[in-house]
C-alpha cells in the first residue's frame, strides 16, 4: 500500500512531441522527448510510459493527429497534472487554434509546461 500512496502523492505529466517531417540525419522526436523528460525530472514530475505521445504530422492539422487525440483522451480520463512540450508550436502552428487547444487542456485542470530549447 505504501507504493500506491506514494504514486498518488506524485505529480504526473504527459509528454507530447511532434515533427512535420522526418530527417535522415537526426531523430527530432527523440530529441524532443529527451528534453521533456529532463525537464520533467528537474520539475518533480513522473512520466508514465503510456503518457508519451510522439507523432510525425502537420502542425496545422488539429483533427487527424492520432497522438494528439490520444493525449486529449488521457487528459479527460485524469491522472495527468501537466503536459510538457518543447515549445507551444509542437501543439500546433495556427495561433488561434493552438490557443483554443491550450484553453481546453487548462480548463481540464492540466497545466502546459514548455522547455527552453536552444537551437
Amino acid at each position: 500500500m505504501e507504493i500506491q500512496r506514494a504514486e498518488k502523492q506524485g505529480r504526473f505529466a504527459a509528454i507530447y512531441c511532434r515533427t512535420a517531417t522526418v530527417e535522415a540525419d537526426r531523430d527530432a522526436l527523440a530529441e524532443q522527448e529527451a528534453r521533456c523528460r529532463a525537464f520533467a525530472v528537474s520539475s518533480g514530475y513522473v512520466i508514465a510510459k503510456a503518457n508519451v505521445f510522439r507523432e510525425v504530422a502537420s502542425g496545422l492539422d488539429y483533427v487527424d493527429r492520432p497522438q494528439l487525440v490520444a493525449l486529449r483522451a488521457a487528459i479527460q480520463v485524469g491522472g495527468v497534472d501537466a503536459v510538457i512540450v518543447t515549445s507551444l508550436d509542437r501543439l500546433g502552428r495556427d495561433a488561434a487554434r493552438t490557443e483554443f487547444l491550450c484553453r481546453q487542456i487548462e480548463d481540464s485542470g492540466v497545466v502546459i509546461l514548455t522547455c527552453v530549447v536552444n537551437h
